[in-house]
């Protein structure tokens, strides 16, 4: 019976401790993919005048930003 209980004692650390780590990552890419999309939807407007040699560089950066907006709720954290 001791045994037991030290062995689930253990799995249940190891798994605090992944599960940890893990929210970790994908608060960062979280944070990450909210910083592009403001970045990107501020910017987008402002600088169109600006990036007029570039325009479809600058129109794929606003398309995936946009769809990143779309299906951010969506996508499946592995």
């Amino acid at each position: 019976m001791r045994e037991q209980i030290w062995a689930l004692f253990c799995d249940l650390k190891y798994k605090s401790y992944l599960s940890s780590i893990l929210v970790d990552k994908y608060q960062k890419w979280d944070r990450n993919v909210n910083i592009f999309i403001a970045f990107s939807s501020s910017s987008s407007v402002a600088s169109w005048i600006i990036w007029n040699k570039y325009q479809v560089v600058w129109s794929a950066i606003i398309v995936i930003s946009q769809l990143l907006t779309v299906i951010k709720p969506y996508i499946p954290f592995f």
